[in-house]
């Protein structure tokens, strides 16, 4: 049984480690967002969903810091970037801006040069 709980354990870590590796063929349409408008319903939908990817992913967090994988400081600034990630989002109205012209996100270090 342990043996299960280990392997479906590291199951979902891989999964929620590799969300950030997709890519995005490049023949892939992408809609301007811009034209869209999502209604409160379907916004209350994907609020609901990223809450809870949130919540998994900052349980995730404390365990690699129980375990000694992470600082507890290192922790704490990856969960308080994961809060600004999901603030930007609730304030974009769950809108993907990364896709649409208006790059109103940055994806790198901010100690990083473009």
């Amino acid at each position: 049984m342990k043996k299960v709980k280990h392997i479906l354990i590291m199951a979902v870590l891989v999964l929620l480690g590799t969300g950030g590796l997709t890519t995005v063929n490049a023949e892939t349409e992408i809609v301007n967002t811009d034209e869209v408008k999502l209604t409160q319903q379907q916004k209350e939908e994907l609020s609901v969903i990223h809450k809870n990817i949130l919540t998994e992913k900052k349980r995730l967090i404390s365990k690699y810091i129980e375990f000694g994988v992470l600082t507890e400081e290192k922790g704490q600034r990856i969960i308080n970037r994961m809060d600004e990630h999901y603030s930007m989002l609730e304030k974009e109205g769950f809108m993907p801006r990364h896709m649409s012209e208006k790059n109103n996100w940055k994806h790198h270090h901010p100690d990083q040069q473009n």
